[in-house]
């Protein structure tokens, strides 16, 4: 049952071919934790936030939405014998995926492993994942400001 949310704010008309906002996929079977961080990418500029509190909910709405970059608890990292990141990455070849963990230094090697593209410390979203959208923002030649 999806969790209900409010909408993301207006991305001042943006479209996806002018620069439009950087959509970010959430999963995580926590709703308080899903709330606050779509609260907080929600502020980011240009940012939308889109959450499942499971793989397969995510699974549908990977389907049907281009998302630039997903966040996923490190718990939910295996869907059977395929990583969820192997999973996303097929229905969205250029998606960058991140497992959440509490220590990114820690976990790295099995992040990589479960063939996501990195980790993020739960405990630094605050000051890291600015800088991460802001960087994956350039990347794709958007603005971000």
């Amino acid at each position: 049952m999806p969790i209900p949310f409010p909408r993301p704010r207006a991305q001042d008309g943006l479209t996806r071919h002018s620069g439009m906002a950087m959509k970010i996929l959430v999963i995580d079977p926590s709703p308080l934790f899903l709330r606050a961080l779509c609260n907080f990418i929600n502020a980011l500029p240009r940012c939308e936030c889109v959450v499942a509190a499971s793989l397969d909910e995510a699974l549908g709405l990977a389907a049907v939405r281009e998302m630039d970059l997903v966040l996923i608890a490190y718990s939910l990292r295996r869907a059977g014998a395929e990583s969820a990141a192997h999973r996303l990455k097929t229905l969205v070849p250029a998606v960058r995926v991140l497992l959440l963990t509490e220590d990114a230094a820690g976990y790295r090697n099995s992040c990589l492993a479960a063939e996501a593209d990195g980790c993020l410390a739960t405990d630094s979203l605050g000051s890291d994942l600015p800088q991460l959208v802001a960087g994956l923002a350039l990347e794709l030649g958007r603005e971000c400001a």
